[in-house]
């Protein structure tokens, strides 16, 4: 699944994942290019993770994982201290009021704690 995330919904330019496409059997169609902040929160653990557990495989996950800029510059706020909804490089508009119902930091937090505890083991 993380692959087939990779081969039709990554922004090989940018970095993050698209928000949502259409499958269809011989390609696929991105409907809506943003990257919304849980999808990169999430990727990041998972990047980091599929790393640790393919270190060579072709697909390069910890170089993915370095290179997720919507979540490390274009979603987080350095003045409010919270992520947007969106990557601000696909949606300039995302810096309105961040708090919401479906904002809650359990994504942030959780994907924060596991990568610096994966990274801390690795690099001790």
């Amino acid at each position: 699944m993380t692959d087939q995330c990779l081969i039709l919904g990554w922004d090989d330019v940018l970095g993050g994942f698209y928000d949502e496409g259409y499958f269809h059997p011989d390609k696929i169609t991105v409907t809506q290019d943003t990257k919304n902040w849980w999808n990169q929160a999430e990727a990041l653990n998972t990047l980091l993770i599929m790393a640790d557990l393919y270190p060579r495989d072709p697909t390069n996950y910890y170089t993915k994982f370095k290179s997720n800029g919507p979540t490390s510059t274009n979603t987080s706020s350095t003045t409010k201290r919270e992520w947007y909804d969106s990557g601000l490089d696909k949606d300039p508009s995302a810096q309105r009021n961040k708090g919401h119902i479906w904002n809650a930091g359990y994504h942030q937090y959780r994907t924060l704690e596991n990568c610096i505890l994966r990274l801390r083991e690795k690099h001790q």
